[in-house]
């Protein structure tokens, strides 16, 4: 079976969805390609642009790409804008034509960082945080006189009072004085314990377990007497659903309650795939959900790719494109595979682009990861990936690869999301680059 498109996409995570969006926007008729649903959901659900440069805390974001250009300006920020100033241009551009239902989920500005506390008990600079989320911010909590850290006997994964002693311990040299207090709910979830955030957020949608959910909240507000409320994420995996639940629980209860950002797979990171979703149906985007994909070249250019559909029939699907776009992420999911062999007794490791087998830039051995994941200043294994051009074509030295075709994502070489806390800022703007560039004739 034969389909012809303008565009196609590999990748459905958020910079495959955004510039798959993009390119529809601007006219083209799109296609998506993806073995899975992508890794957004294995992020917190905030949209970190910019957090630290050089292990340094940003304060103002847009400012913070001209410190960003002195000491990496192979960044893929510094790279699409041609310096620090076209950067800031093509970020603000970016921020300002996504799907009107992320900005309808979203709070925040591309000016100032908001630190925001997370479920480790940690608390981290991001630039959006989802609207369940929005008095999660050391900024806010300063509001509250008292504040009541909640817990779920059968979730385990959360301890409020590991958090406010983790907490509490990060505060100590800083500003703030906050004071918490921490108390369990339990909810009789079917007398299963030990259950994870998306099981809990799946089985709070039932009228049922919801009405005591609030019940047992109410119970603990008035016993308490706190002025906000933090919680894990445990509301739905549905956006719309999610505020009206949180809504519904400050109603009852006469408090304000907030989300805490959650560790991967995270509820609000399920929240942004299944509204990326929503957003490719809307525009009536193709998706193809593959199990393997075979790419076709032919004079710098990649003319079709071969789609095998499932392990059981093995049907092929051609997808014949003008333009292709590849955002397919970096080692975590898939985009970038590594493989060992020994030689000589020793273990040598090697990395490879599965789909066109493009050609890799590895870091100079260092130690790729470091035990510690909140080390800022190690994991140089997420540095591997797709040298580019300012149009986001992939390049080998000073040769572009293929005339007709561009990254975006994690893919891409030359930036760390952990230690500068850009993830998925990176993927929004390298995205939409990648749709506009791709959507020209």
């Amino acid at each position: 079976m034969l389909r012809e498109y303008d565009v196609a996409v590999l990748g459905i995570g958020m910079a495959g969805s955004i510039a798959a969006f993009i390119a529809s926007m601007r006219g083209c008729d799109v296609a998506i390609l993806a073995r899975g649903y992508g890794a957004t959901a294995l992020s917190s659900g905030c949209i970190d642009v910019l957090g630290y440069v050089n292990g340094n805390y940003v304060r103002n974001t847009l400012k913070g790409l001209k410190e960003l250009e002195l000491t990496n300006p192979k960044h893929p920020y510094i790279v699409i804008g041609r310096g620090w100033k076209g950067a800031k241009e093509i970020l603000s551009n970016a921020f300002n034509n996504l799907p009107r239902e992320l900005n309808m989920l979203y709070e925040g500005n591309l000016e100032m960082n908001m630190s925001v506390l997370t479920q480790f008990g940690t608390y981290k600079p991001t630039s959006f945080i989802q609207r369940t989320m929005k008095n999660s911010t050391l900024t806010k909590c300063r509001e509250f006189r008292k504040i009541l850290v909640l817990g779920i006997k059968e979730y385990l994964e959360f301890d409020p009072q590991l958090f406010t002693s983790f907490i509490s311990k990060f505060l100590q040299n800083t500003e703030f004085c906050i004071k918490f207090i921490v108390d369990k709910i339990k909810l009789d979830l079917n007398n299963v314990q030990d259950l994870s955030s998306i099981t809990i957020s799946q089985l709070i949608t039932e009228p049922k377990i919801f009405k005591k959910l609030k019940e047992e909240l109410c119970r603990v507000v008035v016993k308490r007497n706190p002025d906000l409320v933090l919680i894990p994420a445990i509301l739905s995996t549905e956006s719309r659903e999610a505020v009206t639940q949180l809504s519904e629980l400050e109603s009852s209860c006469k408090c304000v309650i907030s989300e805490l950002p959650a560790s991967p797979p995270s509820v609000p990171g399920l929240r942004i795939q299944n509204l990326l979703l929503e957003i490719l149906r809307n525009r009536e985007i193709d998706i193809y959900l593959c199990r393997e994909v075979k790419a076709s070249i032919h004079n710098s250019k990649c003319t079709s790719i071969k789609c095998i559909r499932s392990y059981h029939d093995m049907k092929v699907i051609e997808i014949r494109s003008r333009n292709f776009i590849i955002a397919t992420g970096d080692i975590i999911s898939g985009g970038i595979q590594s493989t060992y062999s020994i030689e000589n007794e020793a273990i040598i490791k090697e990395y490879k682009e599965p789909i066109l087998n493009m050609p890799l830039y590895i870091p100079i051995q260092r130690k790729f990861i470091d035990i510690d994941i909140f080390n800022t200043e190690k994991h140089s294994i997420l540095e591997i990936g797709i040298e580019f051009d300012e149009n986001l074509r992939p390049i080998f030295g000073n040769e572009v690869l293929f005339d007709n075709l561009y990254v975006a994502g994690s893919i891409l070489a030359h930036y760390n999301f952990i230690a500068e806390k850009s993830g998925l800022g990176v993927a929004i703007a390298t995205g939409y680059k990648a749709g506009i560039e791709a959507s020209k004739t």
